[in-house]
């Protein structure tokens, strides 16, 4: 049986159904082994979210990133740019991988990566690897997740990461990366 708390609204026990409030991401990169781990949550469907990042060194760099979807909404895709100078790198060694989602693509360009062919529901983690050159210690990246009611056609989602679409207005974040040896 489920307890019942006078002022708090089901289904997640808390006020206004908020799981978390001002949560933020961390970073930590390893210089032996060129890897940054991300963590953190986004609490957001509606937008597109621009991270900064303050690399130890340019060059590349692979990311491993675990993401709580804090939303309201499933995810059905994740579709991330990087600035015009950056690219995300094939990486035989270090392939583009999600534990959600079974499918990776690169634009022509390399300037997007797109993950689909999964779900991220509500309360569930992300789980993503890849590989990016960073020309500069300043390196930014846009994450974009696409919610549908119904999963869209493969071609859509295709269309997208190969030739981008209009990012609706974005949350700008800044992840400190710590350095560890």
């Amino acid at each position: 049986m489920t307890q019942v708390i006078p002022g708090v609204v089901a289904p997640y026990q808390s006020p206004e159904k908020i799981r978390s409030r001002d949560v933020q991401m961390t970073a930590v990169a390893f210089l032996e082994t060129r890897t940054i781990l991300v963590s953190g949550t986004l609490e957001t469907s509606d937008r597109a979210v621009m991270v900064t990042y303050d690399l130890p060194s340019e060059g590349e760099w692979t990311f491993i990133k675990v993401e709580t979807n804090l939303s309201d909404q499933s995810w059905s895709s994740w579709i991330m740019s990087v600035d015009e100078d950056g690219e995300f790198v094939e990486n035989p060694a270090r392939p583009a991988i999600s534990q959600q989602f079974a499918q990776a693509v690169y634009s022509v360009d390399h300037r997007r990566l797109g993950f689909f062919d999964g779900e991220v529901r509500p309360g569930e983690a992300v789980l993503k690897q890849f590989t990016v050159r960073a020309p500069s210690r300043r390196f930014y990246m846009s994450h974009g997740r696409r919610h549908r009611p119904h999963v869209a056609p493969i071609d859509e989602i295709f269309s997208e990461i190969l030739e981008g679409y209009a990012l609706d207005s974005s949350y700008e974040i800044y992840v400190p990366v710590e350095i560890r040896y």
